[in-house]
């Protein structure tokens, strides 16, 4: 679990967006190979190519629901 603000979560979204962009298959999909850094030095995602989609698809959906709950906020 990461706690984040909503800047740093933007700068999150972006580095997977930007993996999922330049993916390169594997030879082992299984293979925790996809280093994504977070918004602590100390702290970096680690997944597999799997992981990366979900993840990807996650993200996804949340910026959907963000979008929708500030047009709803204008009104």
């Amino acid at each position: 679990m990461l706690t984040m603000d909503e800047k740093q979560y933007r700068r999150l979204a972006d580095r997977i967006c930007e993996k999922v962009n330049a993916y390169q298959p594997m030879q082992d999909p299984n293979c925790k190979c996809v280093i994504i850094p977070s918004h602590t030095e100390a702290v970096h995602i680690i997944l597999t190519e799997h992981e990366l989609f979900r993840l990807h698809d996650m993200i996804q959906s949340v910026d959907t629901e963000m979008r929708t709950k500030a047009l709803i906020d204008l009104f």
